[in-house]
């Protein structure tokens, strides 16, 4: 399989998700100082992702696995919203169909480019889902919306 490897030092902070409140934190801060707030803001299961350390990407690949979760509402007007969620079964990172490409930091996988439905690119990393489809759609009776999002997980060492 043929894919990126980018360095996080390359990352800009233009392509993360943060809350509001972590935005805040960040206010005033050049592009270094907010990647380096992302970083230590992942939270990482015990092991992680200093047991990465020396194995090539791929064996490091083997150590993560990506979830989609897909959530259908809708509401109709004067009625109470209908809503449902399914969540996918863990895939792992080196299978999953969206895989384009890793990131890396001091050698270790420590995140994933991933494509959404439009074929475009999306940095995923633990704890911190993106969105790869959302649609919302109003018809006169109500509002119907879709959206799904992938998620990043750590697995025992």
């Amino acid at each position: 399989m043929e894919f990126i490897v980018k360095d996080y030092s390359e990352i800009s902070k233009d392509t993360i998700r943060m809350t509001s409140e972590e935005w805040d934190c960040v206010r005033g801060l050049d592009n270094d100082g907010v990647m380096r707030f992302f970083l230590e803001g992942i939270t990482w299961p015990d092991g992680f992702p200093n047991c990465l350390k020396g194995l090539p990407i791929k064996e490091q690949l083997e150590r993560y696995a990506v979830q989609e979760s897909s959530e259908y509402s809708r509401s109709s007007y004067g009625e109470s919203d209908k809503s449902e969620l399914s969540s996918g079964c863990l895939i792992p990172l080196k299978d999953y169909k969206g895989l384009r490409g890793v990131i890396v930091n001091d050698n270790m996988v420590i995140g994933a480019i991933v494509s959404d439905f439009r074929e475009r690119m999306q940095y995923l990393y633990p704890n911190r889902p993106v969105c790869l489809y959302l649609d919302v759609d109003t018809d006169g009776t109500g509002a119907s919306s879709s959206s799904v999002f992938a998620y990043m997980h750590c697995l025992s060492v």
